[in-house]
């Protein structure tokens, strides 16, 4: 299978610790940053309405964000709006396009910083079908400039993953999957809106 063949060169990359998990971020995009900007990423917002735990027989259905997912099957700890916001700041300074990256608990002052990445999680769900597992997320997430308060983009951004059950190492591949690609995405973006404020006259 595809993704079994994939987990050796996935999970022997450099992790970074988010504080609930190891989070495996995107390869550098620059050598040096490409844009003059301080990033900062506040904690998600969780507006996730599951109850946690939802036993179906032997599988069941889990909330990421209410509880841990190991009662039904899968090995995955609940995650936190800090633990999320943590990856997503990890993968903003991983791309190194940016002057200075950090994870911020309170909306920081306009004087340090330029940027501000936020989060709201819908939907974390993790499933057990007895011989699958499938992950899905629904995360809002925008950023905004701190001198005029611009949105430079806002998305809601639906994902899902699959892959065999019973397999530790294929939980944590699904969930680092799906974030990286959100986050990832969210680099790009971040990036792009950035290119757009710099080519208008008198700049950012």
């Amino acid at each position: 299978m595809i993704l079994r063949r994939l987990l050796p060169f996935v999970l022997a990359a450099a992790a970074l610790g988010c504080g609930r998990f190891h989070y495996y971020p995107t390869p550098p995009q620059a050598k040096k940053p490409r844009f003059p900007f301080k990033v900062s990423v506040l904690p998600f917002q969780d507006a996730t309405e599951g109850p946690g735990i939802t036993r179906m027989g032997i599988a069941g259905q889990c909330d990421l964000m209410k509880a841990s997912c190991k009662p039904v099957g899968i090995e995955l700890k609940r995650l936190t709006p800090e633990a999320l916001g943590r990856c997503l700041a990890l993968e903003m300074k991983s791309s190194r396009l940016f002057q200075a990256v950090e994870f911020s608990e309170q909306t920081p002052g306009l004087r340090r910083t330029d940027v501000i990445l936020r989060g709201l999680v819908r939907r974390a769900e993790a499933v057990n079908r007895g011989q699958e597992v499938s992950l899905m997320f629904a995360l809002d997430v925008e950023a905004v400039t701190t001198a005029d308060s611009e949105t430079l983009w806002r998305d809601t951004m639906i994902l899902e993953r699959s892959g065999p059950s019973g397999d530790k190492r294929m939980d944590q591949y699904l969930l680092n999957l799906i974030l990286r690609t959100a986050f990832s995405d969210s680099v790009r973006r971040t990036a792009e809106g950035l290119e757009r404020t710099l080519a208008r006259p008198g700049g950012p």
